[in-house]
């Protein structure tokens, strides 16, 4: 049986590795099926017409992305001009739409809400007998539903096989000039997040926070370092710490007993609420971690209160201090645009973050899941447009939408980062000489 897997983009600063559709590929080749996997990131959507037209494909699995329906919905008629195939959608994005993505990608045979790996599989058993299937977390275009409204969920994740980093070819996730090595490997070591934000996806998805087990992570380097020959890690959790900073400090150990010299980043935002315990920088620091990137969003703790997150400004300067003293690069997130928040508001917070001797500052814009189909806020964004101050706030956030306020926001980046970025070149240009992708 032959199956195609595809990565729709997201925007993000660098490409991130389809972790779902990795360990698919992974558990589906043990079974027999020959898998290709495609990148829409790299490669042209020519590459998987191509693909369709020399090859006869099964299944085709898509990890979508919210912006990007248009241009899915012409792949799949485009596919399906090909060779009429069974579609089935997951990831994030089809977790949150629903059975609304039917209607937004008319292609989609399935989608798949919450952990697709298992589930994914059983689809491929189905479809592939020509069977009904009802499997926990699956809606079928047929029927519209699934057991209980339930989402699919893996509790014990040591269980899932390490993602098959070579059907999306390692080596185009290993380069990258924010990095100490000239290559280098993303993982994720925790799915779920423990806070419920208003604003982030993950308190809408619902899925409990999970973690792997040090050692299943530690086991999962070596893999990685002994058959690519990677250095340096990525960690691209959404919730890295989770109030377990037993299981970091037991994971930091873990890496600092490895007889090679490992380097690692938290390129994945840490909360700040979870930085309760400085020593967790020094335990991190020790094993090899040389920057993290700190949630801040925004440095009104009432206006981040209101959308359910609880910290205080006040530990970004005792956390910042940490970070110079051990020698590790700090990353401030902030968002704009959070419900309630004014233009005033906003200016305050560019202000503050440049206060701070922040290496990196990313600005991120806020916005709300729409269905394009229907022009509505999706069911996950209802409550944040029920906030009072919404409706100011949503004419104030058009000015995000010219590209006068975007120029202005990249001056800001490069003003601020101009010197990181600079060492960074410099390392990369002139610093000791890399290993590469075998």
């Amino acid at each position: 049986m032959n199956l195609l897997l595809i990565n729709i983009p997201k925007h993000n600063m660098e490409p991130i590795f389809p972790f779902t559709l990795g360990t698919i590929a992974a558990i589906q080749k043990k079974k027999g099926w020959r898998v290709r996997g495609v990148d829409l990131f790299f490669d042209p959507a020519d590459m998987v017409l191509s693909i369709m037209r020399e090859e006869r494909i099964d299944l085709v699995g898509i990890d979508v992305a919210s912006d990007m329906n248009p241009y899915t919905a012409d792949l799949c008629r485009n596919i399906q001009s090909l060779q009429p195939v069974r579609v089935v959608a997951l990831g994030e994005y089809a977790t949150l739409a629903g059975k609304d993505l039917f209607a937004l990608i008319p292609g989609i045979e399935a989608t798949i809400r919450g952990d697709a790996e298992y589930a994914f599989s059983e689809v491929c058993q189905a479809l592939t007998q020509n069977r009904d299937y009802n499997i926990k977390g699956v809606l079928n275009r047929q029927t519209t539903r699934t057991r209980a409204g339930e989402l699919a969920l893996i509790n014990n994740l040591d269980d899932l096989p390490f993602p098959d980093r070579d059907s999306f070819s390692v080596g185009q996730y290993a380069n990258g000039m924010l990095t100490r090595q000239k290559i280098y490997a993303q993982i994720v070591t925790s799915r779920g997040c423990v806070h419920k934000c208003s604003y982030c996806a993950e308190s809408v998805i619902g899925q409990p926070y999970r973690v792997r087990s040090p050692q299943n992570i530690v086991d999962e380097m070596a893999h990685l370092v002994d058959k690519y020959g990677i250095r340096e890690f990525h960690v691209e959790d959404k919730n890295f710490i989770g109030h377990d900073i037993k299981r970091i400090k037991g994971l930091c150990a873990l890496i600092g007993e490895r007889p090679d010299t490992i380097e690692w980043q938290c390129a994945g935002v840490i909360p700040l609420s979870e930085m309760t315990d400085l020593n967790v920088i020094d335990a991190m620091a020790s094993a090899g971690c040389y920057s993290i990137s700190l949630g801040v969003e925004s440095f009104h703790d009432t206006l981040t209160q209101r959308n359910r997150r609880r910290q205080s400004s006040q530990t970004v300067a005792d956390v910042v201090q940490r970070c110079k003293d051990l020698g590790v690069e700090i990353c401030c997130s902030l968002i704009f645009g959070l419900p309630g928040q004014t233009l005033s508001e906003v200016k305050a917070d560019i202000r503050q973050s440049r206060r701070f001797d922040f290496d990196f500052i990313h600005y991120n814009i806020f916005k709300p899941l729409m269905s394009q189909s229907s022009g509505k806020a999706l069911p996950s964004d209802e409550e944040v447009l029920k906030h009072k101050r919404w409706q100011m706030w949503a004419n104030v956030r058009l000015i995000f939408k010219f590209s006068v306020f975007r120029f202005i926001l990249r001056r800001l980046v490069l003003r601020h980062n101009r010197g990181r970025f600079v060492k960074k070149i410099r390392y990369y240009l002139f610093g000791e000489k890399k290993v590469h992708v075998a």
